[in-house]
């Protein structure tokens, strides 16, 4: 008789076992899928990881082809592009988290429970984390500076964990995005404004507004050169802005709130994911063409993220990242 251990921890509980060809193979309370190795009873031969629940994050590294999956209970998995391979953090950095941003090998998240926190891709080991007592509707990350937004309309500067300023907004701030080069902060509000501020340091200066939604700003995202902004919102549409000029008013086909959106590497394409269950793919440089997804996931879409200039990663209500090929040829 063989006995196989697992960590002393309510995740490995095991809930199913089967006997598969020439592997036992087992899954936990969790989730997880091991192949179990009769040689070596103490380690599986593999882990396959996945969310239990919905997935509320995703960022992606294009310099080490990873991605980054969050759940609203806290699980963050570590992605391998093109494979099966994963990786966890096997404690929570947050729980409850709200919002994900990846920056200097970092994974920042927020949570409802007023924390704000990260971890190492490296170790996956927490290596900070703030509480404000207050909850976060969104933040952004530059380097190691962050700034978050909270629903006592304030603005909070974070420098390697700690609060290093704080401003009065005057509204109720929905979601924020940084520039690229840093010199600009994005502003979504539930008043349907978005406010465009000049960033220096730990403070920032009103410059200008973005103003035709009907409806509360859900998400916002800078074009890689920072020429461009976009912003998505409940009222189902998605602009694209130049300064405080109107550029792009054509992206107006989803039937329900807009969740996220995101840019092609080369700026030329930006990816909507709704909670009508829709992706769609926009063209800077044919603003009437589009590529539709309809029912990409069994739930609202709730990130989209870009591998390269043809190859999109999305997430959704339903617990699943699904790989998609963008062809804009039409």
């Amino acid at each position: 008789m063989q006995t196989f251990t697992f960590p002393n921890n309510i995740n490995n509980f095991q809930v199913g076992t089967l006997w598969q060809g020439n592997h036992i193979i087992t899954v936990n309370l969790r989730g997880d899928i091991s192949y179990l190795d009769e040689s070596n009873p103490d380690q599986p031969l593999r882990v396959l990881h996945g969310h239990p629940r919905r997935i509320i994050s995703l960022e992606y590294d294009r310099t080490n082809n990873l991605a980054y999956t969050s759940d609203g209970a806290g699980l963050t998995i570590q992605w391998r592009e093109g494979t099966a391979d994963t990786r966890v953090f096997e404690e929570n950095i947050l729980d409850n988290i709200v919002q994900s941003k990846l920056s200097n090998g970092l994974l920042y998240l927020i949570s409802v429970d007023g924390s704000f926190g990260a971890g190492s891709v490296e170790t996956f080991e927490t290596v900070g984390k703030v509480t404000f007592g207050v909850l976060p509707r969104s933040f952004d990350v530059i380097g190691d500076d962050a700034i978050v937004i909270l629903e006592d309309q304030r603005a909070l500067f974070i420098s390697n964990f700690d609060v290093v300023g704080e401003i009065a907004l005057g509204y109720d701030a929905a979601v924020i995005a940084i520039s690229p080069d840093g010199s600009k902060v994005a502003i979504g509000g539930n008043d349907n404004h978005v406010r465009v501020y000049n960033r220096s340091g730990h403070t920032i200066t009103h410059a200008y507004d973005c103003k035709k939604h009907i409806a509360r700003i859900t998400c916002l995202a800078w074009s890689p050169d920072g020429a461009l902004l976009a912003s998505g919102a409940a009222d189902r549409y998605v602009y694209g802005w130049e300064g405080a000029t109107l550029k792009i008013n054509k992206w107006v086909f989803h039937s329900s709130s807009v969740n996220a959106i995101a840019w092609s590497p080369n700026g030329d394409k930006l990816a909507s994911g709704g909670a009508d269950k829709t992706i769609f793919i926009w063209s800077v440089s044919k603003p009437i063409k589009k590529v539709k997804h309809t029912n990409a996931h069994a739930g609202a879409v709730n990130g989209v993220a870009w591998v390269d200039d043809d190859t999109l990663l999305s997430v959704g209500d339903e617990g699943a990242m699904n790989s998609w090929t963008v062809n804009h040829a039409a």
